[in-house]
């Protein structure tokens, strides 16, 4: 049997994720044993050096470099491989020289490897988690979801029209702008031509590709001069300026746009990001803008739904395994979160799908299985309340299910008292009651925990910087060991240069600009300090996340496998786990929120995690 042949050997290899899907799609061996220098030398080094040095850092060449000592064979005799001809290509010497080298450095870099992992005490973590995770994660994307095509395409066609009604309404609503917020002697510098067209009605038509998939294209029955182009920057921010009306820069500010002297806008400081003009909306509530800017948000969410999700998607299905796949990416976050998909190679973003029930319902799987869709409940929040041991956090938000009520309400008190505001010195805030003070709140109450400053706080509330330190302060009194836990990271990272996630995997973070200053006998930068403290108030939590997320997917293909049950797993979308299973295997979904619930709280000290779970014919919301 081919399979036993590696049953106890250890397999050495750079990046081995393709050769296990090739050994096992081809020959049917499995590697039940590996080592990955990549996957090793990524969590040796979890940190964001890769963006001081040049790209490949990860790469055997620059690993050879770096734990070897020397410098290895020209990249040029690898592209020679790529493309070559099957039936013509023979080796050089050169070429066989090239891949002898690869393989002959591999048992030098896995005992430099090995005394680092020993040193670091992460044995666990990559012999017992991310090492069979490779595996894993490869036999996922070899299975793939198939595709509800025709749903899919009814989606196309609503977005379509959606699309085509948002951009008329736009078209309006700047016409009632410009008779607005212009004298007629001025209005002439927005008339005619593009601002003044009527659209042209969209239709929706279908035809079909060289295999006989329908194709859904749209077109409108003006050929003319275009329309005003509601996606283009530039022309948001001419009209903008010539309306004598203000845009964020890159700095925070508002200006009004200026054209030069050929009526051409400069860009370069100006914004028109989602983000930046919902801030602005927000700062500036009864803008005449509003409604436009409402609608421009509107019409870019579909926009986008349909750039990144319409017919190009799919064109992303195998045509070997008439599957969608991913690909994902293990370690390439500096918290070790899972990353997916390669849109260049055909390979969809798991984590990019929108969590609406008419796209999700459209990922399918083999007739008699079906699919599990199990997350954990709140485990961010979870994680960050155990971390801190704060029990406050932990009612609030787990138990009563609801963190921002009562904290938007004792911050809009304390607003009130500042301001000497009786009404707002008593008001009630739930979910059901001033449900758009608690719904303000929901990017404030964890954000102000890992580092909001009350600039930002007071922009995102409409209140001054003053009441946006009340705000902080208010906080932090109701939540005093979770924002004692965040400031010692924050302190420990921009001290000692690293941190440790969690005490089960001991993964870390390295920040390397630390250890430049303390070489150089010189303090941190500012801004490298900001981005570090940043980075150590969200990482233990969010790489803590990923750990147990990863040792639960290894845990749970363990016991399928042991247990010869049929399933698989088809994807993980941070918090997720997604897996096809036998029907009438009833008992499937609970024996895996078990073994879920059973590793995950290995990595919490006094609470528990809880998990949901849904099964159907489709990927679940």
């Amino acid at each position: 049997n081919d399979e036993v042949l590696f049953e106890d050997k250890l397999v050495l290899g750079q990046n081995l994720k393709f050769d296990i899907k090739f050994m096992k799609t081809k020959h049917n061996i499995e590697f039940n044993k590996i080592h990955d220098t990549m996957i090793a030398e990524q969590r040796l080094s979890q940190h964001e050096l890769q963006l001081f040095e040049k790209k490949g850092y990860y790469s055997l060449e620059k690993i050879i470099e770096r734990r070897l000592g020397y410098k290895s064979h020209t990249k040029a005799t690898r592209l020679e491989f790529i493309g070559a001809d099957l039936e013509t290509f023979k080796f050089t010497n050169q070429q066989i020289q090239y891949a002898a080298a690869d393989v002959e450095c591999l048992p030098d870099i896995y005992e430099k490897q090995k005394e680092l992992i020993d040193r670091y005490k992460i044995k666990f973590l990559l012999n017992d988690i991310e090492f069979p995770l490779v595996k894993e994660l490869g036999y996922a994307e070899l299975e793939g979801f198939k595709l509800d095509t025709a749903k899919w395409r009814e989606i196309i066609e609503h977005n379509i029209k959606v699309q085509y009604e948002k951009e008329t309404e736009l078209d309006n609503e700047f016409k009632k702008l410009r008779d607005l917020l212009l004298p007629a002697e001025r209005r002439f510098i927005l008339t005619g031509g593009k601002y003044d067209r009527i659209r042209g009605k969209q239709t929706v038509t279908e035809s079909v590709d060289l295999f006989g998939e329908p194709i859904i294209t749209k077109t409108t029955s003006n050929k003319k001069e275009p329309y005003i182009n509601w996606s283009s920057a530039a022309q948001l921010i001419e009209i903008f300026s010539k309306l004598n009306q203000p845009l964020p820069d890159k700095f925070g500010n508002y200006v009004i746009p200026k054209l030069d002297k050929k009526f051409k806008v400069n860009k370069t400081d100006i914004t028109t990001g989602e983000g930046a003009i919902q801030a602005y909306l927000i700062e500036n509530p009864d803008s005449p803008m509003k409604d436009f800017i409402n609608l421009l948000i509107d019409y870019r969410e579909v926009t986008t739904q349909l750039n990144t999700f319409g017919e190009s998607f799919i064109s992303f299905i195998n045509p070997i395994t008439d599957k969608i796949h991913t690909i994902f990416r293990q370690c390439d976050a500096v918290t070790g979160r899972l990353q997916s998909g390669n849109t260049k190679e055909k390979y969809f973003n798991c984590q990019n799908v929108p969590a609406q029930k008419k796209f999700r319902e459209c990922f399918k799987t083999d007739k008699g299985y079906s699919i599990l869709t199990i997350d954990l409940s709140g485990a961010e929040v979870v994680i960050m309340a155990d971390k801190a041991k704060d029990k406050v956090l932990y009612d609030m938000a787990i138990v009563n299910d609801d963190a921002h009520s009562p904290i938007a309400q004792a911050c809009w008190r304390a607003i009130g008292k500042h301001r000497k505001d009786e009404k707002l010195m008593n008001i009630v805030i739930t979910k059901t009651e001033n449900k758009p003070l608690r719904t303000q709140f929901k990017a404030i109450t964890f954000g102000t925990v890992y580092g909001m400053f009350k600039k930002k706080c007071a922009k995102a509330l409409n209140i001054n910087e003053t009441e946006g330190q009340i705000v902080i302060d208010t906080i932090k009194k109701m939540l005093p060991k979770t924002f004692a836990m965040v400031e010692t990271n924050a302190h420990l990272a921009t001290t000692q240069g690293y941190l440790t996630l969690n005490t089960r995997t001991n993964s870390k973070i390295w920040y390397p600009e630390v250890y430049r200053a303390r070489n150089e006998g010189d303090e941190i930068d500012f801004k490298d300090k900001s981005k570090i403290e940043g980075s150590a108030r969200n990482s233990p939590i969010q790489g803590t996340q990923a750990d147990m997320i990863k040792e639960s997917i290894v845990v749970i293909n363990k016991y399928i496998k042991d247990n010869n049950i049929d399933a698989k797993l088809i994807i993980t979308v941070h918090d997720e786990l997604v897996y096809k299973f036998k029907t009438e295997l009833t008992d499937f979904p609970e024996q895996v929120k078990e073994k879920l619930l059973e590793t995950c709280n290995k990595y919490l000290s006094f609470i528990t995690m809880g998990a949901d779970y849904h099964v159907k014919d489709s990927w679940t919301k």
